[in-house]
């Protein structure tokens, strides 16, 4: 199974989510969690068998919830750039890719 790092930024985006969804209903915001951690174990397990959002970023839905996980591999870790709600602006984290040095990637 393959290590799997999330960006600061995407694991206070979890955290951001998660806090919504209990003021939203209480014990919601755990199930989200729980869904996040899901699909981390999927992609730790699986991480080239999703499709790509942009060159060397790929991309699976949280299941049941309006997210998705943006991330990128390398080596035999999958780094997460962000947790985000599928409607927000992709530039976002497209601006994140610059902190990952993807030109000496193979």
């Amino acid at each position: 199974m393959t290590s799997v790092r999330l960006l600061d930024i995407a694991e206070a985006e979890v955290m951001e989510a998660a806090q919504h969804y209990n003021s939203e209903r209480q014990g919601l915001g755990d199930t989200f969690i729980e869904h996040v951690r899901s699909t981390l174990n999927r992609i730790a397990e699986y991480p080239e068998a999703f499709g790509f959002a942009a060159a060397q970023i790929r991309v699976k839905q949280v299941t049941k919830f309006p997210y998705a996980i943006l991330y990128h591999v390398k080596l035999n870790e999958v780094i997460v750039l962000a947790v985000m709600h599928a409607h927000r602006d992709p530039v976002t984290w497209q601006e994140r890719i610059k902190l990952l040095n993807l030109e000496n990637d193979s």
